[in-house]
């Protein structure tokens, strides 16, 4: 997105804001439900969120008060610094608790939901250290063997929206191009994701405008990606991987300057590879829920829309949908995704939501993990997920 479309947008939704205030209209609170709110993650999505304008109210969803109470007085402090005053207000949500995170949701009825929650954090440098002892002849860390960790409490969440029935939209940063496609397949899937793709894309403008030394804001790209490029180990092992890369400077096609591979790798490493991950993922996870909250239309790029695999671009709004580019249909994108979640160690999704592994991803979890797992069934998430914290803490 540009700077001037960017621009229009903000523009746009203060013009809309102050006529319903100026008018005597009833005015709406839009407040946001930032579900692992005083997390890593959802701390930063916070920070970012309470700088925008058009929030009214963030709610911090956490099980850990007195670490909410800290995320609380910093933001509220800060933001008022910048010129922006949220309310901001604890609700102590145990997420692995159903019925309790129903009761909440239909007392606060929050226009837009974030999920930041995860039952593992910072287990990458871990299991990198682990695949490096052992020598173990892999392209990627095969971050799909860690989806139970993400799909349990997002699942858990989820849940309580169906059942208490609020019409909150919601932003899922937990794995979404995985967990989103399996809470797909059994009727629970968020509206949309945020991070991986969104990264990934905005590297790659980071990157353009590096090499060709022009602005960000006049680098354009449209990418269709899975995740998995991010988990990739060396630039030599992307030189065949599935995506769709357009890139423009201005109204320029610049896309035949650069070579693919050399793109999508400099793009994961500007996102994330060489970055700080959670204030990026917060970051993208901030943006979407304001897209969504304020019906902006605008057009980005995400994981896990209406529960697809993977990353396409989208049009955020009141109704999220996708905006893929005219030359590349709906299969096409499809497959690209398909075959990008491969790298991430996950053969297929099968229609009741199980999760088949691939066998390398197999051979992972039984010689550096000691866990002997083939697929994972819904039922069976909560199991594969404890098992995964004590092959982690063993590791630490």
């Amino acid at each position: 997105m540009t700077e001037a479309s960017e621009s229009i947008i903000y523009s746009s939704f203060h013009t809309r804001y102050e006529r319903g205030i100026s008018g005597g209209n009833e005015v709406i609170e839009k407040s946001i439900f930032v579900a692992g709110g005083a997390g890593n993650v959802g701390m930063w999505a916070i920070n970012y969120l309470a700088r925008m304008p058009g929030v009214d109210k963030i709610i911090v969803a956490d099980i850990n008060q007195d670490m909410a109470d800290r995320v609380i007085n910093s933001i509220a402090v800060s933001s008022s610094i910048h010129g922006f005053y949220p309310k901001l207000e604890f609700k102590r949500v145990d997420l692995s608790d159903k019925d309790g995170t129903t009761k909440v949701l239909g007392e606060t009825q929050p226009t837009v939901i974030l999920n930041t929650s995860t039952m593992l954090a910072n287990y990458v440098p871990a299991e990198r250290r682990l695949i490096a002892e052992k020598k173990f002849p892999v392209t990627s860390r095969l971050a799909g063997h860690t989806i139970a960790k993400d799909l349990y409490l997002t699942m858990k969440l989820m849940e309580a929206v169906k059942a208490s029935g609020v019409a909150s939209k919601v932003v899922n940063v937990s794995f979404p191009d995985h967990t989103n496609c399996v809470l797909g397949k059994i009727g629970l899937a968020p509206t949309v994701g945020a991070g991986t793709i969104d990264l990934t894309a905005n590297g790659i403008r980071v990157a353009v405008s590096r090499r060709l030394r022009v602005p960000v804001r006049n680098v354009s790209v449209t990418l269709i990606v899975h995740h998995s490029i991010r988990a990739m180990f060396a630039a030599e092992y992307v030189k065949k991987f599935p995506a769709y890369l357009k890139i423009r400077v201005g109204e320029e096609d610049v896309t035949e300057k650069f070579k693919k591979d050399e793109m999508l790798w400099e793009g994961a490493q500007n996102g994330g590879g060489k970055a700080d991950a959670n204030m990026l993922a917060a970051s993208s996870g901030a943006q979407n829920a304001w897209a969504v909250l304020n019906n902006t239309g605008e057009i980005r790029h995400a994981p896990g829309i209406k529960g697809l695999p993977g990353g396409y671009p989208v049009r955020l709004a009141d109704e999220v949908d996708l905006a893929l580019p005219p030359e590349v249909s709906l299969r096409d994108a499809l497959k690209i995704n398909e075959e990008g979640m491969k790298y991430d160690g996950i053969e297929r999704f099968e229609d009741d939501g199980t999760v088949v592994f691939t066998k390398e991803t197999v051979r992972l979890m039984d010689e550096l993990l000691g866990m002997k797992w083939t697929r994972m069934r819904v039922s069976e998430v909560d199991k594969m997920t404890q098992e995964l914290i004590s092959a982690y803490k063993k590791l630490a």
